[in-house]
């Protein structure tokens, strides 16, 4: 079921299904597609899927968006992390960004999985 929650007083789409090891989608969608028909998103068997979206509180791509502005997007995802309980994640970024991958795998410590 995809819900909309605030993390740090900011709106994020969120997709939780599955069960098992858990892959963090983090996205940003055109237009509020349904999280769930994002093609480029593979079905991982035997695991857990949480997609997470940017586009309501960020409203730009993440490549645009300042290193402040990917601190904030990173504290929201730890935020997320530990309340979801993932002891450990594998993040994959739909617009990869160097910053924002090595300021999560820091945050997160031993959680991140690569």
């Amino acid at each position: 079921m995809e819900i909309t929650t605030y993390l740090n007083d900011r709106p994020y789409r969120i997709l939780d299904m599955g069960e098992g090891g858990c892959y963090l989608f983090i996205v940003s969608t055109v237009n509020n597609e349904p999280l769930k028909e994002l093609e480029w998103i593979p079905h991982i068997e035997k695991s857990r899927t949480v997609i997470m979206d940017l586009s309501l509180a960020w409203n730009a791509p993440i490549e645009t968006l300042t290193q402040k502005h990917l601190m904030q997007i990173s504290s929201d995802i730890h935020l997320l992390v530990d309340i979801y309980w993932l002891e450990e994640v594998c993040i994959n970024l739909q617009q990869g960004n160097a910053f924002l991958y090595g300021h999560l795998k820091k945050a997160l410590n031993e959680r991140f999985i690569e």
